[in-house]
């Protein structure tokens, strides 16, 4: 993908985001009309499935994406609401991707900003952690969800991420 040209890149994002756009349309159309109540007896069951399918393929596309489409706010309504997606990045250390996410959807961070933070504090990401904190406004004094009495600070101090402990201070 990298050797493409300028007009080769738009004809791959045109091709991509269309079809991104059909498949998004048809699942709120079929909620819209009802047809998820005839082919699912229960509307949870429907949304997890699907949800799951379409947020694998968004995972897969959207850095495609964001390497052919230079206004990243247009990306916003592809970025995955993926709560392994986003931690992944953090642990493959994808900062800049991670970075871009935390720029257009911030409001899809803060859903998941305690799992991240407990990533970023294990895996010592403190470049994903300035995104993160940036873009969520979250306290860094603020317990995380399921640990009880471990800040952040602990949880990176315990891990021997001084560099995410020293930005947490």
């Amino acid at each position: 993908l990298q050797d493409c040209n300028e007009k080769q890149g738009k004809r791959i994002y045109s091709v991509i985001s269309t079809n991104l756009d059909r498949l998004l349309d048809a699942h709120k159309n079929m909620k819209k009309k009802g047809l998820v109540q005839k082919v699912f007896t229960r509307q949870k069951a429907f949304d997890a499935a699907n949800k799951d399918v379409i947020n694998n393929l968004l995972s897969q596309m959207f850095p495609a994406l964001l390497q052919f489409q230079p206004n990243h706010s247009q990306l916003a309504k592809y970025v995955p609401d993926d709560k392994y997606f986003l931690k992944e990045l953090v642990k493959k250390k994808k900062e800049k991707l991670f970075a871009v996410i935390a720029q257009i959807s911030p409001e899809t961070l803060k859903k998941h900003e305690d799992l991240l933070l407990k990533e970023i504090c294990k895996s010592g990401n403190a470049e994903c952690l300035t995104s993160l904190l940036q873009s969520t406004k979250r306290d860094p004094d603020k317990e995380l969800d399921g640990y009880g009495w471990r800040s952040p600070l602990v949880l990176a101090a315990v891990n021997g991420n001084t560099a995410v402990a020293r930005q947490l201070v």
